[in-house]
């Protein structure tokens, strides 16, 4: 990350980084500062008292709020989200369904200090218990959240529920603030996009940075009162950055929708598919149950005590013919 320029992305999300150069924590402060978002997301590589020392208790501070210590819960009894801010747009997707968010389990996670006090941090999710689950602070022009579990399924279930996929989409396109963006219609591929501005010259240019990354250039042509550009040379769908002489600018690209197929799978049709293997479907809000009730424990003690006869007797008719 020391040699990325961060003015060509909109977001960075650090999930369970240990620690990173001094110089770099500096340009993530003035990214964010300048507009960028950034989130974290904790972890067993997250040490509170090394964050609160280059992060927090400094002129530079990118913590929304110093990090006390883990909390483990027992394994039998993990928290659940108890309490949102239904006002915030990262909670949108959510809206008339917010019972799935209650489903996901957390069975650890850090300690967010001082939040009852900081007025400047907003907190967005919080766990039975009262604590923090995900916080906001704004700094300078830029948006920094801090999540206080793992991204992935070290501490929680969340991965595995419905709402992961809704939530991480909002963060990221919070953090990147793409609102305009989702309000903005696409195209779809291979349907040509016509950018249209009245005051720019022919021949000037529309840089299209595509979503994996590659730059192309579209030029600027009269058309009656107006200049055009066309572009359709798409690489991959997804979000597409427009560099234009009015500034920049966002692209949604979709693929057709001709080949997909949005009928759900039947039960039967899974269980075919994955004969001879057993296929258990389960609610989720009973996600994690079912499976220890139907499928029949196996017992290796059996098995792994014929193995050590065999190999004991083998051992004694080579020592005897020694």
């Amino acid at each position: 990350m020391a040699h990325e320029r961060l003015a060509d992305y909109q977001a960075v999300i650090l999930c369970n980084v240990e620690a990173l150069p001094p110089h770099v924590w500096q340009q993530l402060y003035q990214f964010v500062y300048e507009g960028g978002g950034l989130a974290f997301f904790a972890g067993n590589r997250v040490k509170p008292a090394s964050y609160n020392a280059q992060l927090y208790q400094t002129a530079t501070p990118l913590l929304p709020l110093p990090l006390g210590e883990a909390v483990q819960r027992p394994e039998t009894a993990p928290l659940t989200i108890a309490a949102f801010d239904a006002t915030h747009p990262l909670m949108r997707p959510f809206a008339g369904e917010e019972e799935i968010l209650q489903r996901p389990r957390f069975y650890r996670y850090l300690r967010l200090e001082g939040w009852q006090a900081a007025s400047d941090v907003r907190v967005i999710l919080r766990l039975q218990d009262e604590n923090p689950l995900l916080v906001e602070k704004r700094l300078g022009r830029g948006t920094v959240l801090f999540f206080a579990t793992t991204a992935d399924r070290d501490w929680t279930d969340l991965p595995t529920r419905t709402a992961y996929v809704p939530l991480m989409h909002g963060l990221a396109s919070h953090l990147a603030r793409l609102a305009a963006a989702a309000q903005r219609p696409g195209v779809l591929m291979p349907q040509p996009f016509v950018y249209a501005a009245p005051s720019v010259e022919a021949g000037t240019a529309l840089t299209v940075i595509t979503a994996d990354g590659q730059r192309r250039l579209s030029r600027f042509r009269r058309e009656g009162e107006q200049s055009v550009a066309e572009f359709a040379a798409y690489s991959v769908p997804g979000l597409y950055r427009l560099q234009t002489p009015e500034g920049p600018d966002l692209l949604p690209v979709n693929a057709t929708r001709r080949e997909s197929r949005f009928e759900k799978l039947q039960a039967d049709d899974l269980q075919t598919r994955w004969r001879p293997l057993p296929v258990v479907l389960e609610d989720e809000a009973a996600f994690g149950r079912t499976a220890h009730q139907t499928l029949p424990a196996k017992e290796l003690a059996g098995l792994l005590l014929v193995v050590l006869v065999a190999v004991l007797a083998v051992e004694n008719v080579w020592s005897n013919r020694l």
